[in-house]
């Protein structure tokens, strides 16, 4: 039987080879994903229509996203994961190497709940200011 950092490693595996069916397949139904409120797409996306709406936000905010796995903690029934973002800024061209730490929350072998923090200032700062 799988553990729940087996089941992280496979969605996370998932995400940078874009495959959005097979990180679907590992979410429960009722999912909910808190992203940095900092951040423009920030916010509580719940269900797997809000994240599929989170999945065209980042797409739309990052280019070529990349999670760098530095630690994947077991924390039952949490996984705790610290890592970096590897991405280029869509509005700005600017390459970016950003640590995060999330936590994965995990119920019935599927991730149910997830919180991302990261040092919005930093990445908002390789944005450009928009000009009115």
């Amino acid at each position: 039987m799988a553990t729940n950092v087996d089941t992280a490693r496979i969605i996370y595996d998932a995400i940078n080879a874009a495959d959005a069916d097979a990180v679907f397949a590992h979410f429960h139904d009722d999912i909910v994903v808190h992203e940095p409120p900092g951040l423009s797409y920030g916010g509580t996306y719940k269900g797997k229509a809000g994240f599929g709406a989170l999945l065209v936000a980042i797409s739309e905010h990052w280019d070529g996203v990349q999670l760098v796995v530095d630690d994947m903690l077991d924390a039952d029934p949490c996984v705790v994961i610290r890592g970096r973002i590897v991405a280029t800024i869509r509005s700005s061209g600017r390459a970016v190497e950003q640590p995060y730490l999330e936590l994965l929350r995990f119920r019935d072998g599927k991730a149910v709940e997830a919180w991302v923090h990261m040092d919005t200032a930093d990445v908002n700062s390789l944005v450009p200011l928009a000009v009115s």
